[in-house]
């Protein structure tokens, strides 16, 4: 066990686990295309399997395979067995194959998960060592300003998430709003809306009218929240959303709500509809660049990891 060990016995265990890190998601990788590969094989194979059956049934099962068996050489009703029987030994040698795969790869996941959990020993082993170094005075300032930036990571990272999880909220709500719409006000192509049905698509009812009011006010809620956390974090590159310029216009939904005749209102579901899916597009866009900050600084981590590992474990040990 690695507590058991020496630092330095504890780098070199952990180093051969991380020497493997690339090796084994490009197996993972290798085994499972090739198990795509095997599984549309076998259901070719089972198809066909079912197809040579058929054909043998049809030549032995019911009176009606009595009598055609009674017409057909035996030379044909070997032949359809043979094929039935290669059928099903090509169908058992790739579900066999299916089998071989996929414990090859819960092999390689339960490997790929030591992997990543040597990544987290080796980080926590190195700055067990830069405590050690700075109690023997060496390396304090270099040890310091890695730790002070690591800890401008972490923090910038928790914010992003914090605004992307806000920004996924906001998100579900423009959908519930766009499908309640959708399912309101149907368009002219859709069947629900007959204009001969004058209780149907003339009277707005009240229950309607309450629900789109909810979730309204539920995407309004969520998008002022995000919006919020965009300015407080002072997130910069994320002026294109322009909240404060889109949803107001979709507030003239009140107007709408407080009107009975569906019919002489459809121009205008159909422009709600039409605003709510330009801002939840500009959301998910907004959204995206978020997570792409994310991997950025998941990067700029791996590159202090590797400062650390400059100073703390010899370069000619590591990768």
């Amino acid at each position: 066990m690695l507590w058991r060990m020496t630092p330095a016995e504890r780098l070199a265990a952990i180093r051969n686990d991380l020497r493997e890190k690339d090796l084994v998601a490009r197996r993972i990788s290798e085994r499972r295309e090739e198990r795509l590969r095997v599984d549309a094989k076998l259901a070719a194979a089972n198809a066909a399997c079912a197809y040579e059956q058929a054909d043998v049934d049809r030549l032995t099962r019911g009176l009606g395979g009595a009598l055609r068996g009674l017409v057909t050489s035996d030379e044909v009703k070997l032949r359809e067995v043979q094929e039935l029987a290669a059928a099903k030994l090509l169908c058992e040698e790739l579900e066999d194959d299916l089998r071989a795969l996929d414990s090859d790869l819960q092999q390689l996941d339960a490997r790929a998960a030591a992997i990543k959990r040597a990544a987290a020993d080796y980080e926590a082993l190195l700055k067990e060592l830069g405590d050690a170094a700075r109690a023997r005075g060496l390396w304090s300032e270099e040890l310091d300003a890695l730790e002070r930036t690591e800890l401008e990571l972490r923090m910038e990272k928790a914010e992003l998430l914090d605004v992307i999880d806000l920004g996924g909220t906001a998100h579900d709500r423009l959908h519930s709003l766009l499908d309640l719409l959708r399912r309101v006000f149907p368009t002219d192509d859709d069947d629900e809306w007959v204009w001969g049905e004058v209780m149907r698509d003339l009277l707005f009812g009240v229950s309607d009218r309450w629900r789109l009011r909810n979730a309204l006010t539920e995407a309004q809620h969520a998008l002022h929240r995000f919006r919020g956390k965009v300015e407080m974090h002072q997130l910069g590159g994320l002026s294109q959303l322009r909240l404060e310029d889109k949803f107001p216009e979709v507030g003239g939904i009140f107007h709408f709500l407080s009107q009975k005749a569906m019919a002489s209102n459809s121009a205008l579901a159909e422009g709600m509809v039409d605003e709510i899916s330009r801002l939840s597009s500009g959301l998910v866009e907004c959204v995206s660049e978020l997570r792409g900050r994310v991997h950025r600084i998941d990067a700029a981590m791996a590159e202090l990891t590797q400062a650390r590992a400059t100073l703390l474990d010899p370069p000619r040990h590591r990768l």
